[in-house]
């Protein structure tokens, strides 16, 4: 999670500024095993889950990540091109999409 500070928050709100925002009612899935990695999240507001399958097809909740948190950093440090999680959404969201 994201200190609040002072500084940090205004850093986070300078950067809101040059995203895309999109809006997302809760049980969405907004990202699937196979989309392209070249964005990250930043949840403004909501809770998403992270799943993915085991090898008998069962939904394994791996995290949830909340308001102030980040989704899909892994592509960046990792050069992942694809995505290999489940990410939906467990309560209405509003996230900022930053695009690498």
């Amino acid at each position: 999670m994201i200190p609040t500070t002072t500084s940090n928050n205004s850093a986070i709100l300078a950067l809101l500024h040059l995203c895309h925002v999109r809006s997302y009612p809760a049980k969405t899935t907004f990202i699937r095993p196979g989309d392209l990695g070249d964005c990250l999240h930043f949840i403004i507001e909501g809770s998403v889950s992270i799943c993915a399958e085991d090898g008998d097809g069962h939904e394994l909740i791996l995290a949830y990540v909340n308001k102030n948190e980040f989704i899909g950093e892994i592509g960046i440090f990792k050069g992942a091109e694809t995505r290999q999680v489940t990410v939906r959404t467990r309560t209405p969201c509003k996230l900022a999409e930053i695009g690498y």
